[in-house]
């Protein structure tokens, strides 16, 4: 069988001109090409390339004292023989691809200006690659602070459940008739904690609106709740059972606010969860 070098060199035509070519160590180079000469020479070298690769047999090839052999085994399955078929065609097509841009390159004159032009495109990649690296820093950057803002907003959730616990505790034993002035000292006690708490948290910082603004309500409810109960324990009188009834229910309304608006923001940054 035909050694790959030796198909490659038939499959070529012979462009010698007599009239122009010289000797450069012994070896025949041409000094004027005809372009349409050599692209006719280059399709015929690609047939005679796709042709030994579909052959899916290639006995020797010799470059360099290197030898490389390859058989086809025979109990090799159809589709491993279609892909090394592929394999094989895209090695040589892409050498051959490469040779040929190479010979028309330095046949226009191109390959003089090499340095240049690799100058240049350093230069080019060299901007691409710190474009890259400083959009990879704002993306970074940007998973950081959601993280930081989704963290706050934990905290700021926390302190919200504790306040709605306060209130909603002192609603349910003022509705029940438990309304000594030792109780309702205590329950005053854990409204005032929980308000503290609720004033240690910048509802600025909270990344959402939604969870900024029933944030801001149910502190605001902690605060009626804690002045009713002030007001009622100073004149004496009797609480208004619809507003006591209504301040667990609201402060409640606000934490399924946040909580539905927690979910949505990791819907929204899913690495957070």
């Amino acid at each position: 069988m035909e050694t790959l070098g030796q198909a490659v060199r038939q499959s070529m035509p012979n462009h010698a001109h007599p009239a122009t070519d010289t000797q450069i160590n012994g070896a025949q180079v041409p000094v004027d090409w005809d372009l349409g000469a050599f692209f006719h020479s280059y399709s015929s070298t690609m047939g005679g390339l796709l042709a030994l690769s579909l052959d899916l047999s290639i006995e020797s090839c010799q470059a360099s004292h290197l030898k490389f052999s390859f058989r086809m085994r025979s109990s090799m399955s159809d589709g491993m023989r279609v892909g090394t078929a592929w394999v094989i065609w895209g090695f040589l097509a892409l050498g051959a691809l490469g040779g040929g841009a190479l010979v028309v390159l330095d046949y226009a004159g191109i390959l003089r200006d090499a340095p240049a032009w690799a100058q240049a495109f350093g230069g080019i990649g060299a901007i691409l690659v710190a474009v890259f690296l400083a959009q990879r820093e704002r993306v970074h950057q940007r998973r950081e602070k959601a993280r930081e803002n989704y963290e706050y907003m934990q905290k700021a959730f926390g302190v919200a459940v504790n306040a709605d616990a306060a209130i909603d505790s002192a609603a349910q034993h003022i509705l029940k008739g438990a309304t000594a002035e030792v109780m309702l000292k205590y329950h005053v006690t854990v409204l005032e904690m929980a308000l503290e708490d609720l004033r240690g948290i910048d509802q600025t910082r909270l990344d959402d609106l939604t969870i900024a603004d029933a944030f801001v309500l149910l502190k605001r409810y902690a605060y009626l709740s804690r002045t009713g109960i002030l007001l009622q324990a100073e004149t004496g009188g009797r609480f208004n059972l619809d507003e006591v009834s209504a301040w667990g229910a609201n402060s409640s309304e606000q934490i399924h606010r946040m909580t539905d608006a927690m979910i949505h923001y990791l819907s929204r940054h899913p690495r957070l969860a």
